[in-house]
């Protein structure tokens, strides 16, 4: 899953905006057909406002095939604000060229991971994504990996 290209990481913390500071963040990047992401929370709404407009930079910059996943690996904590679970919702549902699958790297000692994963995975399956939480890369991988091929073979 790794690309020749040179890797170019875009940063919530570069498109923080506005009078509110975000909470949390996330690094991302495109490798082959996979946006892989590091993030670490807690999270407000404005993070996700960042984390859109970053998305949207690397999508633009580096365009990922349409067939591609999401890998993410959430560290530290994944605490988030009702709000920001409401505009993440909206952020899901309105993705153009959404991913065809989602994985999440989150080890069990993350904060809010017991508490906060189950709202999570209620979005995405709300928005019709495929997504699964895993304890490891390895295994986000494996399972993000035939949804990419699934089609591309065709």
């Amino acid at each position: 899953m790794k690309s020749d290209s040179p890797i170019q990481v875009h940063s919530s913390e570069e498109f923080a905006k506005g009078p509110f500071k975000p909470h949390g963040r996330v690094h991302m990047w495109l490798e082959g057909s996979t946006v892989y992401g590091v993030a670490q929370g807690p999270f407000n709404q404005e993070f996700v406002a960042a984390t859109a407009l970053a998305h949207a930079e690397l999508v633009k910059s580096s365009p990922p095939p349409a067939r591609h996943a999401h890998v993410l690996q959430v560290q530290r904590s994944m605490m988030a604000s009702p709000e920001m679970l409401t505009v993440f919702a909206q952020f899901a549902a309105q993705m153009k060229s959404p991913p065809v699958a989602t994985a999440w790297v989150i080890a069990p000692d993350v904060e809010g991971r017991d508490f906060l994963l189950p709202m999570f995975e209620r979005i995405f399956r709300t928005v019709g994504r495929n997504f699964r939480a895993f304890e490891t890369l390895a295994e986000a991988e494996a399972w993000v990996r035939p949804f990419i091929e699934e089609r591309s073979a065709l």
